[in-house]
């Protein structure tokens, strides 16, 4: 398509002299307008019809702004910090009308007692922190026995039991390679996940270890195949195979909050896992002799205890570990109480309690059970 332009022609720069001329008159009508105190050009003269009357508000706001405050500071939503600050208050408040033994009558702060109050606050941050010790009993007494369920469907001898975290479903692992998803509240056996074979994953071998996530989605098993395997544990589908291990594993734990499981293996070794993105992370290595035990918590510090008699609380982001000594055989079990704290049982008979800050056991029962003859 053809296109065409129109171009205008003027006498040795005509055109420049008009607009200079022109811009020269508005100068000197805005000028003249400023002198005889007109409203300049620039601003808009309102009609009846989009008048504007001011108000109250209107002078308040401007108040408001020489101040500095936002104009909308009344309409605007409460921010986090500010929430908090609420909250806190309120909470004060609830703990010392408790104290105050009324909930409704408003008395002097000088008639509450602050350090129980203060006391409460630390109880309850220790509580959420997992750190609160409580007095819960100095006797254990067996249940009566109708009270007890039995659970039968294993054809050898059950070696792992876990179960979800709302309490509803129980896994156990067995030397038949078999795992067992049983319903606790109606007592029944809902799937079997059986041996594995060509085509139907599953363990080959002994089934040693078991763990669930603490959001329920991954239920994790590993026995003398060296095998870890990842379950859905609503649907017991199979989901991956980890393999890494060069003996058995013998122990599974997941960390508290975090989709990271740690297995500990006869071959003297921990193994961290991303189940998030089903991949291995890292491998650990310090004991010196099969690992037969491991737990953990929030915190990335895995414990594990085995047959060299040792105890180890890895400090994995710090790349270091620390070595407990204190049982005179193997060490089978060990549980973390809090952070701090955590309980092991031996071969020897014995039961010792620890602290993470102390090299020996602080409690060190010996012969709380018959020692087995291992020689």
């Amino acid at each position: 398509m053809s296109s065409f332009f129109l171009s205008f022609k003027t006498k040795s720069g005509a055109l420049g002299k008009k607009r200079k001329n022109l811009s020269q008159v508005k100068k000197k009508r805005d000028s003249k307008a400023i002198k005889n105190k007109k409203i300049p050009l620039a601003t808009t003269i309102p009609t009846d019809e989009d008048e504007d009357i001011p108000s109250d508000s209107d002078t308040e706001n401007k108040d408001y702004q020489s101040l500095g405050i936002d104009e909308d500071f009344s309409d605007r939503e409460e921010t986090a910090p500010e929430k908090r600050l609420r909250l806190a208050k309120d909470y004060l408040q609830q703990l010392k009308a408790e104290e105050r033994g009324s909930s409704t009558e408003e008395d002097e702060d000088d008639d509450v007692d602050n350090d129980a109050i203060g006391r409460r606050l630390q109880e309850k941050a220790l509580e959420k922190s997992g750190r609160i010790h409580k007095a819960v009993a100095d006797q254990c007494t067996a249940p009566p026995l109708e009270s007890i369920r039995f659970f039968k469907g294993h054809r050898l001898s059950v070696t792992s039991l876990a179960l979800t975290p709302d309490g509803r479903y129980a896994f156990t692992g067995s030397k038949d390679s078999c795992i067992i998803k049983w319903n606790v509240e109606k007592g029944v056996k809902e799937v079997m996940i059986t041996r594995g074979k060509e085509g139907a994953p599953g363990h080959t071998g002994h089934v040693l270890a078991l763990a669930v996530s603490t959001d329920g989605m991954y239920l994790a098993s590993g026995g003398t195949d060296n095998l870890i395997h990842m379950w859905n544990p609503l649907t017991c589908i199979h989901l991956h195979t980890f393999r890494g291990h060069k003996n058995s594993v013998t122990g599974l734990v997941f960390q508290h909050g975090v989709n990271q499981l740690f297995s500990s293996s006869l071959d003297r070794t921990v193994k961290v896992w991303n189940i998030s993105e089903m991949t291995y992370v890292e491998t650990l290595f310090g004991h010196q002799d099969g690992i037969i035990a491991i737990d953990c918590l929030s915190q990335e510090h895995p414990i594990t205890a085995g047959v060299d008699k040792t105890i180890r609380v890895w400090k994995i982001i710090e790349e270091s570990h620390l070595v407990y000594h204190g049982h005179k055989s193997s060490i089978d079990t060990v549980k973390m109480i809090n952070d701090k704290n955590f309980v092991s049982g031996s071969q020897d008979g014995s039961v010792a309690l620890w602290n993470s800050s102390k090299k020996k056991p602080q409690v060190l029962k010996s012969s709380s059970h018959d020692s087995a003859d291992f020689g």
